[in-house]
């Protein structure tokens, strides 16, 4: 955060998790990496993704206000049961590598969307029966889904299927050892 009068450093707070970096320097602005951040040397999970991080839309504050803010409308969601899906920690492993490497520009580091995007981890049974279909022959190629059955074979595709589940959320998937 910068001073809007005159562009001195005030605070530079995560907002979402960071892993990358410890702090951001005062004096010059710039994130102090940790060691083994750069995934040039090493696979890595970086957080936050490409996308950024992001905890809500700008809101602007007025000191001294008097204005409240509004009551904030409740959704309710139904959430579906997830089929049991039962995988080795291999396979989870290798799963959450291809779903970082071709999944998560869209879906969400760590299978969580932030987006109008599907969350993986809440997938319906029947998008789990069309799993291959969608994934890798291109079912919804024209809603912006690709199939990648040019880099993923069936069983690359399971794996990923097997991933997304493993967050502690969804209920219903086993782990295997």
């Amino acid at each position: 955060m910068l001073d809007r009068t005159d562009g001195t450093f005030i605070s530079a707070e995560a907002c979402v998790p960071v892993n990358w970096a410890s702090r951001v320097d005062p004096a010059t602005g710039r994130p102090v990496e940790v060691p083994g951040a750069r995934y040039s040397e090493a696979v890595q999970l970086i957080a936050p993704s490409a996308h950024g991080g992001h905890n809500w839309h700008p809101m602007a504050f007025k000191l001294g206000g008097a204005a409240e803010l509004p009551q904030p409308a409740v959704t309710h969601v139904n959430i579906p049961e997830p089929p049991a899906i039962d995988a080795t920690p291999e396979v989870i492993a290798s799963g959450e590598l291809f779903y970082h490497t071709w999944c998560s520009s869209c879906h969400g580091a760590g299978a969580t969307s932030g987006s109008a995007l599907p969350d993986l981890k809440y997938l319906s049974a029947g998008a789990h029966a069309r799993w291959e279909s969608i994934m890798r022959d291109g079912a919804y190629a024209s809603l912006g889904m690709p199939g990648f059955d040019h880099v993923l074979s069936e069983t690359d595709s399971a794996a990923v299927e097997a991933f997304p589940g493993f967050f502690g959320v969804s209920p219903g998937l086993s782990k295997s050892s």
